[in-house]
């Protein structure tokens, strides 16, 4: 083929695709109206998609957009159906009766247009009678008629279902089983198992030390599901310890039975050899240091009101805690403060009380603290008032745990009723007899006291502001716990709880060594 004939060729194709191009606008520009619309001639448009621009009425189309895919100009177009109309009820022409129609006219919201619309026959049933009672699974029938044409029928009275109840029996589920429970129908004793879904683990929020590290061996640690003993989540290792590189200790301040004391201020002072290589100040019970993993003397300074700690003592500070910093145990004890309380005292959880003596509303004997621990290892100070529901419905319960632990504790059932009228929550406290009426009446063994309407009474140094609300002061005179309110249904096991912690304290002296041996 010769160049010339390649470039006549390439004109004339050139040229029919202008005259293509030419014709394609032409179609889609084309502006003659459609016999009987005012729109351009859009058939010859290409729209693949038309949107709703004003929706169609009772009187006027619908007007839909849309866009030429080719020249991208917006077309329009009119619907072809109306809206029905919206009639609502004006006012009855006809009443239906049990055979017959009823008429109703009724007017458009929209447009306005009046029309009628007819309403069915209706006939009004009474029960006369039951042919058939329904059961769990299947219908019943009521015999009806018309009261007004006398018409007899029936009506289907369905059926009950089932009414299922928990046997009690079953399979708990486990945080990766699911369980079931065994249950029946009261009504007809069917039974049926339902299932119960596993519940999934539940984590902990800190790490719990699975293998202490050593100077030879890691360690390592995870953080521990609360429900079940395999449940084990982002396992990590502990390095091993080494002599020459510091690493972060936690000294935990601990009483006699393991438990913390989450107190703030208390000063601490760590020595090597005769040398004090560290210091600081517990905040929650908690103190920090960095040091080598040693043996070390520990001493605590700034011991609040009514708590004792050794002198000095050892530890080596190799033990790590549920965190993963290295701790050691901080002994410290209480021991009931002597001095009378003033008018600044306040108690809360972790207070040593101050000692104090009051008189039975019952036998008039004189009750002091001091001689109380002196044979009882704790005891329960109780707030209630005579006309207190809760505390009405917790006294049998303290009364059965004073006969279960009554040799081990005693309970001062203290009236709060004069410090809650003088805050304003009573109009007028309880007397005397009102108390002993109260007493007697319920045959209650352990001690009451009437608690005067003074700033030294207890129930403003425990801050007393509802009640029931019982303290557990332990054998060092420490306030272990606090029972607030009344659950009912676990009360009694709330307060049989804090008994058991209560009586966990043994009472210590500072030559007692915790933890260390003693420093000579």
């Amino acid at each position: 083929m010769t160049s010339g004939f390649r470039k006549i060729l390439l004109a004339v194709t050139s040229a029919l695709l202008f005259a293509s191009s030419l014709a394609l606008f032409a179609a889609c520009t084309e502006d003659e109206p459609q016999a009987g619309t005012e729109n351009p001639a859009t058939h010859e448009h290409t729209v693949e998609t038309w949107t709703v621009k004003t929706p169609e009425t009772c009187t006027e189309y619908a007007v839909e957009e849309g866009v030429c895919t080719v020249c991208g100009q917006t077309q329009t177009r009119s619907g072809t159906t109306l809206a029905p109309h919206n009639f609502e009820y004006v006012s009855t022409i006809k009443k239906p009766t049990c055979t017959e129609k009823g008429l109703d006219s009724v007017k458009c919201t929209v447009c306005g247009t009046e029309s009628t619309q007819e309403t069915d026959p209706a006939h009004t049933w009474r029960r006369t009678g039951i042919n058939k009672q329904p059961t769990c699974d299947t219908d019943g029938e009521y015999a009806v008629k018309c009261t007004v044409c006398g018409t007899e029928s029936t009506q289907v009275w369905e059926k009950l279902g089932h009414s299922w109840t928990d046997d009690g029996t079953g399979l708990d589920p486990t945080c990766t089983t699911p369980g079931s429970r065994n249950v029946s129908c009261s009504r007809c004793g069917a039974k049926d198992v339902r299932e119960i879904p596993a519940l999934g683990h539940e984590w902990e929020e800190d790490f719990t030390v699975d293998k202490i590290p050593t100077f030879e061996e890691a360690g390592s640690r995870s953080v521990h599901c609360k429900r079940c003993e395999d449940g084990r989540d982002r396992v990590t290792e502990i390095p091993k310890l080494d002599e020459n590189t510091d690493t972060f200790y936690e000294l935990h301040l601990t009483r006699s039975n393991g438990d913390a004391l989450a107190a703030t201020g208390i000063g601490f002072e760590i020595y090597d050899g005769g040398e004090k290589v560290a210091n600081g100040t517990f905040q929650n019970g908690i103190g920090v240091a960095i040091l080598p993993a040693r043996v070390y003397t520990v001493r605590l300074t700034d011991c609040p009101e009514g708590y004792i700690a050794q002198e000095e003592y050892t530890t080596s500070f190799d033990q790590f805690t549920t965190g993963g910093a290295i701790a050691c145990e901080t002994p410290i004890s209480g021991k009931l403060i002597e001095t009378p309380a003033t008018a600044e005292t306040k108690y809360s959880v972790g207070s040593v009380v101050h000692d104090f003596t009051y008189t039975d509303a019952m036998t008039g004997e004189t009750l002091t603290l001091s001689e109380i621990l002196k044979s009882k290892r704790g005891v329960i100070l109780n707030f209630w008032y005579v006309n207190c529901t809760y505390c009405r419905m917790e006294f049998p319960e303290l009364q059965n745990l004073y006969r279960e632990y009554g040799e081990d504790i005693a309970i001062i059932a203290v009236n709060a009723s004069a410090r809650l009228t003088d805050i304003g929550s009573m109009a007028a406290p309880d007397t005397k007899r009102m108390i002993q009426t109260f007493v007697r009446e319920n045959g209650y063994t352990f001690n009451f006291v009437e608690d005067p309407a003074e700033g030294e009474a207890l129930s403003w140094k425990f801050s007393v502001t509802g009640t029931p609300v019982s303290y557990f002061i332990d054998a060092e005179g420490v306030v272990c716990e606090i029972v607030d309110g009344y659950v009912e249904g676990a009360n009694e096991m709330r307060l049989k709880n804090a008994i058991e912690k209560m009586l966990s304290i043994r009472v210590q002296t500072p030559a007692e060594a915790m933890l260390p041996e003693k420093k000579s």
